[in-house]
């Protein structure tokens, strides 16, 4: 859907298309003019955008494979993906232009209950993946990763993830309630802060592009944003009401500006510091919101439902 449309504006592009049963995960390239979705079918897809089409450009499946979580690469044609096999956690590069899959790691159960979330930094160095309660880090350099690092802390499977603008901070959360603050050093990652507030799992997590402030979403239907500036366990801010749990934030290009979307597709625009709300918009996700991406200038959204569609 685009800013300033309607509910019945939203385009369905596949019923099941990337995703059937429990629901479909969706990207959107930081320009919004390409999106990305997958499934627990092993289905991916990745889709052209414009403000009047949507058509797919290419299509593959992992056999035996359930797809949870999928991301655009900054900088590349390629999309990394998370997904579960015989109990294994799996984590591969797609790139969707030699059609080609490059192995980024696989995870005992042991270790992990799937892929919860992913990300990468601003400039494709740096990519992140939740793999349980298990934060996982990695160096990229093009479709190639290495310096694999665990970083322990969580207790609990992580469902968000995001990196600082400047890459020097990763943000944390999940089923814990709580979010974690990591720093990176010679010695590896360790924990700077962990954020308190929340009362049911954390769903969302984003930095302002200046990276003073952070935000985080939650299944309690509430919105806190923390001032880095003048870090402390409590939020500067608490931002009420949604009438469902919030499903994705995203800040703007203008870090005073902030968007929460909750699983039935209630849009809020929220101003910072203030917290005043500026406006909201309803959309039609087709129930509920499983999955939801936003272009880096919020013009454009994916939606991923319960039922496997995917709509724009």
């Amino acid at each position: 859907a685009h800013r300033g449309a309607t509910a019945e504006a939203a385009r369905v592009v596949a019923s099941g298309g990337g995703g059937t049963g429990s629901g479909a995960g969706v990207a959107l390239a930081a320009e919004g003019s390409c999106a990305g979705s997958c499934g627990i079918d092993g289905r991916l897809r990745i889709w052209d955008v414009s403000p009047t089409d949507v058509k797919e450009r290419i299509a593959s499946t992992r056999p035996g494979v359930e797809l949870e979580t999928v991301v655009f690469h900054p900088e590349l044609p390629g999309v990394v993906l998370g997904g579960i096999q015989q109990g294994n956690a799996l984590v591969w590069f797609w790139d969707y232009q030699e059609e080609a899959f490059y192995d980024w790691g696989a995870f005992s159960t042991s270790l992990s209950r799937g892929v919860g979330a992913a990300c990468f930094s601003g400039d494709g160095k740096m990519f992140a993946a939740g793999v349980g309660s298990f934060v996982i880090t990695w160096k990229s350099s093009g479709k190639v990763a290495t310096g694999r690092t665990v970083v322990k802390g969580h207790t609990s499977p992580v469902r968000t993830l995001a990196f600082s603008p400047d890459r020097k901070l990763l943000a944390s959360g999940g089923d814990g309630k709580n979010s974690r603050v990591w720093t990176f050093g010679w010695l590896g990652a360790s924990m700077k802060i962990k954020l308190k507030g929340h009362t049911d799992t954390l769903t969302t997590i984003d930095f302002s592009p200046n990276g003073q402030y952070l935000a985080s979403g939650s299944h309690d239907r509430s919105v806190l944003v923390w001032d880095l500036a003048n870090p402390s366990e409590k939020p500067m801010l608490t931002l009420t009401g949604h009438t469902g749990g919030v499903r994705l934030l995203k800040f703007g290009p203008d870090p005073s500006r902030l968007i929460s979307i909750s699983e039935s597709g209630q849009l809020i625009s929220w101003e910072l510091p203030s917290g005043n709300r500026l406006n909201e918009i309803a959309f039609d996700v087709g129930g509920l919101a499983t999955s939801l991406a936003v272009s880096q200038d919020l013009s454009k959204m994916a939606v991923g439902g319960l039922d496997g569609r995917v709509s724009f």
